[in-house]
């Protein structure tokens, strides 16, 4: 048996802190109440009154509290002789202390940083200084066995906890990497209680959503650790399981904001802003203004949209594969005419390009764009499909994972080859074969057929006869990973299909 005694350091426990000096008294009344807990919990094995206890070692400051517990307990156990003693195996205090740098960062990063400019106190007035030193001296057999934290990064032991200067960082070694999240046996676990899913094939379901978007957190340098699933969100997906109210949007969470005040530290810190600009982009190839503006360039000279389609796929595949991202062709359709080809650069706007959604005449349901420059007499005429991830049949594992499969593919033709996977109308199909000839089920048209109808609609031909230059392009999103282009020859579609770049 050991006697532990949890120190807990949390400004939710706290009042509203508004100066160095209340915070220093929040953290010295916060910290004597848990020696005084202590006291209370361990009272038979102290072999004292609880009231005398507090009465004799509560000091008026904490760690003088904390001085005088640890050499009580120390002559405690020093006396106990008889191995019958129920003391006899009591190696001392485990000293726990949770959620260490939310009680710093509030204390240290205040609002009105004006009113936080005080005279440095000496270290030897510092509380948490005086604190970490008193616990640094007590460590040893029979008197402070174990001290842990949690909660807490380096750079807080660099000044306010310097007195501890014996501490070993411990949270990316791999033997501890599972207490960061739940293991996917925890989440199964829990799916397949009767409160949570009604059977088997539901919680399997819901399973693979929590793998997609909850899991993948490894907190062991260079990704050797075992892979974790991240607790909080987990918990809230699964109450709502238990309660009849699924989540509709598995990443929407009641807990997923940034606290104000981490959130100024960071806005006023260029490094901190850096680091999270670098982490925000990773390793994308960001576009540039040149980019863009060479991209509208070729528009405009030779009626080539390749070039913007391109920079909306590399837009495109630094978007995570949600489930509710890219489901129709629309969603793509808007978002290309209203981040690219309605944002044309200024010295471009005396060309004009003009964008419409529209549908071919008497057609109801299908969405087309037709993207015109005037002044050149060009019509470019889109026929947009789309094909969600989850229909492709492309390596195994997460939905993510298949979709960086399908990513590291740079081939039209490997593409066109690939087959439909799970699909009412397509199912082992491959994509070129839909394409060309059309749903091998049912009695729906091939995207060519309808890229032909859309061409020779009415509304193409007003065009024609207004002068203008007519490209049909077949453009197919595969998996929100690739654009593939194919264009007309005559009245079907050519033999040089290629992906947008």
């Amino acid at each position: 048996m050991v006697v532990n005694t949890f120190q807990t350091m949390n400004p939710s426990l706290s009042p509203s802190i508004s100066g160095p000096r209340e915070a220093e008294d929040s953290l010295n009344l916060m910290l004597n109440e848990s020696i005084a807990e202590f006291y209370r919990t361990y009272e038979p094995y102290l072999r004292m009154s609880v009231d005398y206890l507090i009465e004799k070692y509560i000091k008026d400051d904490a760690t003088s509290s904390m001085r005088a517990c640890v050499n009580l307990v120390h002559r405690i156990l020093t006396r106990v002789k008889s191995p019958e003693d129920p003391l006899s195996m009591i190696k001392g205090i485990y000293l726990m202390v949770d959620e260490y740098d939310s009680y710093i960062n509030k204390c240290l990063v205040p609002i009105d940083s004006v009113q936080w400019k005080p005279p440095r106190q000496d270290d030897t007035d510092s509380l948490l200084k005086g604190f970490w030193a008193c616990v640094k001296s007590g460590l040893g057999y029979r008197k402070i066995a174990k001290c842990y934290m949690t909660g807490v990064l380096p750079q807080s032991f660099a000044d306010n906890t310097s007195g501890f200067n014996v501490a070993r960082y411990v949270s990316w070694e791999p033997e501890l990497a599972g207490f960061c999240g739940l293991t996917e046996a925890d989440v199964a676990a829990a799916l397949a209680l009767k409160s949570v899913c009604d059977s088997t094939a539901e919680a399997e379901k819901h399973l693979k959503i929590m793998r997609d978007h909850y899991n993948d957190f490894n907190f062991v340098p260079d990704g050797q650790g075992s892979l974790t699933y991240n607790t909080n969100t987990c918990l809230e997906y699964l109450q709502n399981l238990e309660i009849g109210k699924p989540m509709k949007d598995p990443l929407s969470f009641t807990n997923s904001e940034a606290s104000e005040v981490s959130l100024r530290l960071l806005a006023a810190s260029p490094v901190a802003t850096q680091l999270l600009e670098d982490g925000l982009l990773s390793e994308s190839e960001q576009a540039t203004l040149e980019d863009v503006n060479g991209a509208f360039r070729l528009l405009i000279d030779d009626g080539n949209i390749d070039r913007i389609l391109g920079l909306y796929a590399r837009g495109m595949q630094e978007h995570d594969v949600g489930t509710h991202d890219f489901q129709k062709e629309e969603d793509h359709c808007s978002s290309l005419r209203f981040t690219l080809l309605g944002n044309i650069h200024p010295s471009l706007r005396k060309v004009v390009v003009e964008t419409t959604i529209t549908k071919p005449s008497g057609t109801p349901g299908r969405i087309d764009m037709l993207v015109s420059v005037p002044l050149r007499k060009q019509l470019l005429v889109l026929e947009w499909k789309s094909i969600q991830i989850d229909y492709i049949k492309i390596g195994s594992g997460t939905q993510s994972e298949r979709a960086n499969a399908l990513a590291e593919i740079r081939d039209a033709n490997e593409i066109l080859d690939l087959k439909f996977r799970s699909d009412k109308f397509r199912t082992d199909q491959t994509i070129k074969k839909w394409v060309l000839d059309r749903p091998k089920v049912g009695k729906g048209c091939s995207p060519e057929q309808q890229l032909r109808e859309y061409a020779q609609s009415p509304e193409i031909e007003r065009w024609k006869k207004d002068g203008y230059t007519i490209t049909p392009i077949l453009l197919v999103v595969v998996g929100s990973r690739h654009v593939l282009l194919w264009n007309f020859d005559g009245d079907k579609l050519d033999s040089s299909p290629r992906l947008a770049a």
